[in-house]
């Protein structure tokens, strides 16, 4: 499609008093009108999301990325103005370099800690959004053709509701705290002050832009291919535009080159995105991968560039879906959507291109960019033909927001209410100067200390002499598999002899000496063993008094799952599946498929003569593939990220017992018999 320009300015010709004065009056006062609404609007938009930002973290809904920024914020606020950040192992600058985060960081110093530095980002998105508004009604105030008639009111009502209603603002707003969110605001307040001409003050904007970091600074070429396109379609600024276009990438490339040199990029980790453009086929690709590198590597490799994007387009059309598809095909809307598209879209998978805070600047700028294609439609269409486009784009934004947002408790609001009360309480059991190793999903809350680090199957340092573990299996957005988590437990009650300090609702909280010496410690990724008492189910109560060895979980008199959610995730194979029981009544072990919920296996148990082991043979040859994540219907569909999990399957063993039913199963094991050379 064309690129379109904004319809261009120009001197009312209406004559005071006349019939077509008095009609652009009463059009240009419902356009006010509709301007004098947006307050409420976004004012209303601020309310809820706030309340939502704040339900999340009162449910311990925030992760490692929020664990990153709050820690910093915590050490800057207590005078450590070059923190080290013990969640990412270096200093905490030398992750994208966000130096505008130091200022923000003092709002840690006010109540309640944290949630106020995400609240001033819900104000920062709602802002951008509100600039973009201001935006789309200068346009429309400004276009002649739409003088003395009611289309910029009905316009700028079309681009409000897109505004407001779009489902990723709120995604990007759900995912922790990112200065991303924030660079937003002075993105497209530098991109509506360059198309109108305000350049000293665009360039304050484009100066926060870059103190947002190396992913923001990028944007500043964005920003000057937007300008110099305007330049190519406005002959009366060509020579203005030109300039400043030219000098906007230049500060973009350089400033992206000095952050490289100083090694201030590493949360972007070139490397491991980047590193197939250079590689070989076959070859493990470059240890390290400079911007340098990545250059030539996308300039000498088209075809892989190529299949890259392709294989996102279904991202890519999502992000601006809920705008209506074309907005990104104007000057001021195309430059930054399309540095965020490539960017995103060459790193490979979903993970970057699916909606979220990385890709925020498009849902405002598209917004501007399909009102600015309408605002020129007007004078070239008929009535009908434009009403009907108009509801279309409503239709379309009110359909993205049906299907996506129903969708947020789920994909953000992954800890109960009564894990999260746990939380609150072992969280006020914990010294501030204690070590603290927790899981991802709740891993942010517990980041108001100097030494905090992530549950995880890899090398975990530690250093404290008192050293806590908050490991929740199955609560928030985990990276770690359940069945290494449960094997984590076991393994902290059993081997390395920390104290159990709470067990509630699933959430396991741990107190452990560090001896002498340790300075690491690691978790198995796929352990062959379980404590039963790791994974107790709806009828079902651990019992972890006594030795370590005679901990179970003991059914509670319901009919129901004594035993279950132990998710292993198995490579396909054979295997010997074996739970440690004691059973004075009948039950059924069964293995399933966490995919679909199909019993893979199943045995009854009559009884048993004291503790002894089950075993149930599981031939897992055939693939049962994992379960995606929703991906929308029709056209408000996305590419969901895929598990990133090791393995083919994830089965569930589980525990079966009728109503008064005596049963205690004490350890649950999946052990390999036949699995092939991957």
């Amino acid at each position: 499609m064309a690129l379109v320009q904004a319809p261009a300015l120009a001197p009312r010709a209406d004559v005071p008093g006349s019939p077509a004065d008095e009609r652009s009056m009463r059009a240009r006062f419902t356009l006010d009108a509709v301007a004098r609404l947006s307050w409420w609007v976004f004012g209303a938009q601020f309310v809820l999301t706030a309340a939502w930002t704040e339900l999340l973290y009162s449910r311990y809904s925030v992760t490692w990325d929020g664990a990153i920024y709050l820690q910093a914020a915590y050490l800057i606020a207590h005078g450590h103005l070059d923190p080290s950040s013990s969640a990412l192992g270096h200093a905490f600058w030398q992750d994208h370099s966000s130096f505008a985060y130091w200022p923000l960081a003092l709002l840690e110093l006010l109540d309640p800690h944290g949630l106020t530095i995400l609240w001033t980002q819900d104000l920062a998105a709602v802002a951008a959004g509100a600039v973009a508004f201001r935006w789309i009604v200068r346009i429309l105030r400004t276009a002649p053709a739409l003088s003395g008639t009611r289309w910029p009111a009905l316009l700028a009502g079309a681009g409000l509701l897109m505004l407001v209603v779009n489902p990723w603002t709120y995604w990007a707003l759900s995912f922790d705290i990112h200065l991303e969110v924030f660079a937003t605001l002075f993105i497209v307040a530098a991109a509506s002050d360059f198309s109108d001409g305000r350049m000293a003050r665009a360039w304050v904007w484009v100066a926060l832009t870059l103190l947002c970091g190396d992913v923001a600074g990028s944007w500043i070429v964005g920003l000057g291919i937007s300008a110099g396109i305007a330049a190519l379609v406005n002959p009366a600024r060509r020579r203005q535009l030109a300039f400043h276009a030219a000098l906007l990438a230049g500060v973009g490339v350089a400033w992206a080159a000095v952050i490289t040199a100083i090694s201030g990029n590493r949360g972007s980790n070139l490397t491991e995105g980047y590193s197939y453009l250079v590689a070989s086929p076959g070859s493990p690709g470059p240890r390290h991968l400079g911007l340098g590198g990545l250059v030539r590597g996308a300039l000498t490799h088209p075809g892989r560039v190529a299949a890259h994007l392709w294989s996102q387009k279904v991202n890519v059309a999502a992000n601006v879906g809920p705008t209506g598809w074309v907005g990104i095909f104007t000057p001021w809307s195309i430059g930054v959507p399309a540095v965020i598209f490539i960017e995103n879209g060459l790193r490979g998978g979903a993970q970057f291109t699916v909606p979220l805070f990385q890709s925020l600047p498009v849902y405002t700028l598209s917004a501007v960019g399909t009102i600015t294609i309408l605002a020129w439609f007007v004078p070239r269409s008929t009535h009908r033909i434009l009403v009907a486009a108009v509801a279309l784009l409503v239709v379309n934004a009110l359909a993205w927001s049906a299907v996506w947002l129903p969708q947020m408790p789920g994909q953000w609001l992954r800890v109960s209410a009564v894990q999260s009360a746990a939380l609150v309480r072992i969280q006020a059991l914990i010294p501030e100067t204690s070590e603290v190793v927790a899981s991802q999903g709740i891993q942010g809350r517990f980041a108001d200390r100097s030494d905090i680090q992530l549950a995880s199957t890899t090398d975990i340092p530690v250093s404290g002499s008192d050293v806590w573990f908050v490991i929740a299996p199955n609560a928030g957005i985990e990276v770690m598999p359940v069945n290494a988590a449960m094997g984590a437990i076991t393994e902290l009650a059993g081997p390395m002899h920390a104290t159990l300090v709470s067990s509630t609702a699933g959430i396991w909280a741990f107190e452990w000496a560090r001896p002498p010496g340790v300075h690491s410690v690691s978790f198995s990724s796929s352990p062959q063993t379980i404590g039963g008492w790791t994974a107790s189910s709806q009828s079902g109560v651990p019992v972890t008094v006594g030795p370590v060895q005679n901990w179970h979980v003991s059914a509670d008199g319901r009919a129901g799952y004594v035993l279950a959610q132990d998710y292993w995730t198995l490579a396909r194979g054979e295997y010997e599946i074996g739970v440690s029981l004691s059973a004075g009544t009948p039950v059924i072990i069964e293995v399933s498929n966490a995919a679909n919920n199909d019993v893979l296996a199943r045995r009854q148990v009559p009884g048993t003569n004291g503790i002894e082991e089950q075993t149930i043979a599981l031939d897992l040859s055939a693939r049962y593939p994992r379960r995606p994540g929703y991906g929308g219907w029709g056209p408000f569909a996305l590419q969901p990220i895929a598990p990133d999990l090791p393995g083919d399957n994830v089965i569930e063993v589980r525990v079966w017992s009728p109503a008064g039913g005596q049963v205690s199963a004490y350890s649950v094991s999946v052990v390999p018999e036949k699995v092939p050379a991957p």
